[in-house]
């Protein structure tokens, strides 16, 4: 598993590790899921992919607003799948599926900035969330 459930006095957090920053992107959004318990519906499963461009002052920023986009989503009902994913600087670009959401069973209320942190590190890179609950 690519990230970790950090205990946090009254929200939710995590620590994300990848070789690149499209797989922590990847991976953030993955842990975010888990720790709502969300999952996709049967049904639907072959939504066409529709395409996600995002633009931020900053990797911690682009990072911010991708789960953003993607607890969004959640909140309509739906889970973002990646296709595939690109960033360059201070824009992301990616493929993605809409899947139906079968059941969360838990709410994040929102992304913060509250201990965010993007770094490099030995392996590549790791993120620090923390999610309003």
């Amino acid at each position: 598993m690519p990230w970790e459930e950090i205990p946090h006095t009254a929200d939710w957090a995590i620590r994300v590790w990848a070789h690149d920053l499209p797989t922590l992107f990847r991976d953030a959004l993955s842990g975010m899921y888990a720790l709502c318990r969300a999952r996709p519906a049967a049904a639907g499963l072959d939504a066409a992919p529709v395409l996600l461009q995002l633009a931020a002052v900053d990797t911690e920023s682009l990072l911010v607003a991708f789960l953003s986009e993607a607890l969004f989503h959640l909140e309509d009902g739906r889970l973002l799948e990646v296709v595939s994913l690109s960033i360059t600087a201070d824009r992301l670009e990616a493929s993605v599926r809409r899947l139906p959401l079968a059941h969360a069973e838990k709410e994040i209320k929102a992304v913060t900035y509250h201990g965010l942190s993007v770094r490099r590190i030995p392996e590549g890179v790791e993120a620090m969330l923390v999610f309003d609950v």
